[in-house]
């Protein structure tokens, strides 16, 4: 993997072949991506390595996270925590 890819890298990856976690990705990337800080956008990078089926469940919270992506998974997610209710994402 590349120590810092350029954006355009994060918004190739980003791109998953199903409508829903591009949408989801898309609007992250072009709304927070640049807030994060470096640790937080090499953590990003390793997230967008994993299984478009490993995404799905834990963005939907059908199965939890793994640790190291749990506040980011949390950032992205559709779903409010606290009001249980599906955000404008999608």
């Amino acid at each position: 993997m590349l120590e810092n890819p350029p954006f355009s890298w994060v918004v190739l990856q980003s791109r998953r072949g199903q409508k829903e976690l591009d949408i989801l990705l898309e609007r992250f990337n072009s709304t927070y991506y640049h807030q994060l800080s470096l640790e937080e956008q090499r953590t990003y990078h390793d997230l967008l390595q994993s299984q478009d089926h490993q995404l799905w469940d834990w963005f939907f919270q059908l199965q939890p996270s793994p640790a190291e992506f749990a506040q980011l998974v949390r950032q992205i997610a559709p779903i409010n925590t606290s009001t249980s209710e599906i955000t404008d994402y999608l």
